[in-house]
């Protein structure tokens, strides 16, 4: 990944930490919870087991990709921590550089 393209991420990582209420993530999270709330409803109320069993399966599949989405988005909060932390003690060797 190129430098530039890793400042980008992190420049994102750190926006979307700071300010949540724009999370993308959470967004598609509770499209997805939704879905799967649909799913797993359909399935109880499914008569057939065959239908029964590809409700549970659509549901499954969809609580996959909210822990998928869950992963990234703690990575991206882990990207946007180290890029506080960094650009903290960046601030502060600079300040002291010209301190001293």
């Amino acid at each position: 990944m190129s430098v530039t393209k890793r400042l980008r991420y992190v420049w994102n990582a750190l926006r979307w930490a700071l300010l949540s209420e724009r999370d993308p993530f959470q967004v598609r999270i509770d499209a997805c919870r939704a879905a799967m709330y649909t799913w797993a409803r359909a399935a109880r109320d499914a008569a057939i087991a065959k239908q029964r069993e590809e409700f549970r399966t659509l549901a499954r599949e969809e609580l996959r990709q909210i822990e998928a989405l869950e992963l990234e988005r703690l990575r991206v909060f882990v990207h946007a921590t180290v890029g506080l932390v960094i650009a903290f003690f960046l601030v502060s060797w600079g300040v002291l550089s010209l301190l001293f």
